[in-house]
């Protein structure tokens, strides 16, 4: 499907249709804000309120299931079903997981997780492809290039999206603060309610179809056949081979690894010891504010500024945090640092992860693969969250078997990799704030 190669002056595309496009954007979005507000809140406390290593196997097993899936299933689902079923039908089994925490045990978390990784791999491939086709028809219809506002919607929908982990966490912590044996069974029994509402609009949401080719020759539509769907799948392996995207692959597993960190060892091992458990879903919540605040301000300012700006502010607030963490941890103990200080620091530092996960995780991977590789958008984004998904269940992996500095200088190294990746990229291969046509760069 080539959604780029559209007629700037198509008389069909019209103020009233961006205007259209604009709305199923926030459609979209406020969709994935109720799924994700209950996914985000059950996600981030699941190592701490599951007995035992099953809360980090259970979010393992989640991205462990979307790495495989998202290299062999996703991009044939999409072109399958259409970018908004494959939204519809794939949150499904996100609510079927977060009711499973209301009994929580192997045989209820473990097979629902590997649902929701599989799930996951359709839903985010069709969201990418979704929101791009939307940006796309929108440019065009206010007379600018097909690729314009790529930035600006990815922007304001991961501006939204994490605008729910953030509601999602001041929730977490107001039930799971009620003088209550049941909070956490209360707590659960709302997310799921809130994740079915989510999925409801999904259904109902309008569809976004790529603008057919003007020419007179009109193209001949292909039917998903097993042939297409295997031909599809194998897109998103053969795309790796593209210079540009292999050069993408340690910035985006980066990006993955990261977010497993923050979930699983700054929660846990960081605010946990120092503030306690009571303290998680408030820190996690100015996280994810910071996250969508600089997700929806770098989103609007990514196609004016350029990308470049964007990664220095996102690298910078990364190092900052992680050579704090190492330092620390080389020099004092974390427990009996409730006092002073400290507690003020975890707070910054919460703001400056959030403020580097917008960049690594959301705006940066997101913008890219719509605006280099709109030929083969599904291959692109399911190359994407495959590469994520690895970096985010590594974090969960090793959580409970190495200790914290350790991985906070892992976690840094891989940083650095990624960061001399782009600094590659862009020098030798494409320059990253420049619009690129959707030629293949094939090793």
């Amino acid at each position: 499907m080539q959604y780029d190669k559209l007629p700037i002056n198509n008389k069909s595309e019209n103020k009233g249709s961006a205007k259209r496009h604009l709305c199923n954007l926030f459609f979209v979005s406020t969709s994935f804000f109720f799924v994700f507000l209950a996914f985000n809140g059950t996600q981030t406390i699941e190592s701490s309120i599951v007995p035992g290593d099953l809360g980090y196997w259970s979010v393992a097993t989640i991205y462990i299931t979307f790495a495989v899936s998202a290299l062999f299933l996703s991009s044939g689902v999409v072109k399958k079903l259409s970018p908004k079923w494959s939204m519809a039908i794939g949150t499904i089994a996100y609510a079927v997981y977060v009711g499973a925490n209301l009994y929580p045990q192997y045989y209820t978390l473990i097979p629902t997780a590997a649902m929701v990784g599989v799930s996951a791999s359709i839903l985010w491939a069709g969201e990418g492809a979704y929101v791009s086709i939307a940006s796309t028809r929108y440019s065009v219809a206010v007379n600018k290039p097909p690729k314009a506002s790529m930035g600006l919607f990815n922007g304001v929908f991961f501006g939204i999206f994490q605008l729910a982990s953030v509601i999602g966490n001041i929730i977490t912590s107001v039930i799971l603060g009620l003088p209550s044996d049941n909070s956490s069974k209360i707590l659960f029994l709302v997310f799921a309610i809130l994740c079915l509402c989510g999925i409801f609009s999904l259904f109902i949401l309008p569809t976004e179809d790529p603008i057919k080719s003007t020419s007179e020759e009109e193209p001949i539509e292909v039917k998903p056949t097993p042939q297409v769907i295997r031909e599809a799948m194998l897109a998103t392996f053969q795309l790796m081979r593209d210079r540009r995207m292999s050069l993408l692959i340690p910035p985006i597993f980066y990006s993955g690894l990261s977010e497993g960190f923050v979930f699983s060892d700054f929660t846990n091992s960081i605010i946990a010891t120092v503030l306690g458990i009571e303290w998680v879903g408030y820190i996690m919540a100015l996280f994810f504010a910071s996250d969508s605040i600089s997700s929806f301000v770098f989103g609007k300012l990514v196609d004016t500024i350029g990308k470049r700006i964007m990664i220095v502010c996102g690298t910078i607030a990364h190092v900052v945090c992680l050579l704090f963490f190492i330092l620390w941890l080389q020099f004092e103990p974390l427990d009996g640092l409730a006092d002073g200080m400290w507690p003020a620091t975890i707070w910054i530092c919460a703001a400056l992860l959030g403020l580097g996960d917008a960049v690594f995780f959301g705006v940066l991977p997101n913008s890219m693969m719509g605006t280099w590789f709109s030929e083969s958008r599904e291959a692109a984004f399911s190359n994407m969250k495959l590469w994520q998904s690895v970096g985010f269940a590594i974090g969960y992996i090793w959580g409970p078997y190495l200790g914290l500095q350790l991985k906070c200088v892992l976690v840094f190294a891989t940083l650095i990799v990624a960061v001399y990746s782009i600094i590659v990229l862009d020098r030798a291969v494409c320059n990253l704030n420049h619009k690129h046509d959707n030629k293949s760069l094939v090793n």
